[in-house]
């Protein structure tokens, strides 16, 4: 009868003990790791009205086609999209460009589209294309300076915003449009990215002596000719005063991706894709 009580007294003992065992083996680091941090890819992308950069420029299905198998390829969060038109009648009969792009991909997009500059009923502007997944909270649009009228197209989430633009191709324009960015990104409480063609072909530009009091560059200098001459398109970030400072995972300009057996991405359009990777909380 002894031997019984201690084998009882001894089975509660080694069952606390155990359970000590497990609990020190799963808070010294060994077995149960953080999770991992997500990352979420945004970028810019001049779609040259999906006509082709092969010399015989064509509104046709299989060259908007070729566009949405560049970003499905590159898998985007976030893109902002510039030279897109909507309601042209000699355009596949008043498409609406960033529509039937997001209709091609295989990953599922919100499109967002900024009309510009109008033609009658028909317009030319920039978009955004955002991950289904992703919450938008608010969009907003303010007019640039331009011959051809241009836009911010701005789209707020939870702990950013995001701003697709296409600057003019005139000096003074780009200045002023600068300086336009400056004051909206004051009226904002988050981080901000602008994304999109500024044409701007060097870092000591005037415009982009203006955007660099608040932004950095977060992806390299790109070019739209194929050689490493004019930088114009860009990601930009500012931390807009709050002090954060994100984790960039790699950034690219995109130049020798092949589609299929027979096209090279410098004849789907006149610019390259380019993106940044950021990790997020």
């Amino acid at each position: 009868m002894k031997s019984l009580k201690k084998l009882i007294f001894i089975i509660p003992l080694l069952f606390v003990y155990t359970v000590v065992l497990a609990c020190e083996s799963s808070s010294n680091g060994d077995e149960v790791q953080p999770p991992k941090k997500a990352t979420l890819r945004i970028g810019s992308y001049n779609v040259y009205y999906c006509k082709s950069n092969t010399g015989n420029p064509a509104f046709t299905d299989q060259n908007t086609k070729n566009v949405a198998s560049v970003i499905d390829a590159l898998d985007y969060d976030i893109l902002s999209v510039q030279e897109l038109d909507s309601g042209f009648v000699d355009r596949q009969n008043k498409r609406y460009l960033l529509a039937d792009i997001a209709s091609r991909t295989k990953k599922k997009y919100h499109y967002i589209y900024g009309a510009a500059h109008g033609f009658g009923t028909a317009s030319v502007g920039v978009g955004v294309l955002v991950n289904q997944d992703l919450k938008v909270l608010s969009t907003k649009q303010v007019a640039l300076p331009g011959e051809e009228r241009r836009t911010l197209l701005m789209v707020e989430f939870d702990k950013f915003w995001f701003i697709a633009t296409h600057y003019d191709l005139i000096h003074e324009n780009r200045v002023e449009s600068s300086k336009i960015v400056m004051q909206e990104i004051k009226k904002l409480n988050k981080p901000v990215y602008l994304a999109g063609d500024l044409n701007i072909n060097n870092t000591t530009n005037e415009a982009y002596n203006i955007l660099a009091q608040s932004f950095v560059s977060v992806t390299p200098l790109t070019y739209n000719d194929g050689k490493l001459r004019n930088t114009i398109d860009y990601v930009l970030y500012s931390d807009n005063g709050t002090g954060h400072k994100p984790v960039f995972k790699g950034s690219k300009v995109e130049t020798e991706m092949q589609l299929g057996e027979k096209l090279p991405l410098s004849q789907v359009s006149d610019h390259p894709p380019i993106w940044v990777n950021i990790e997020v909380d």
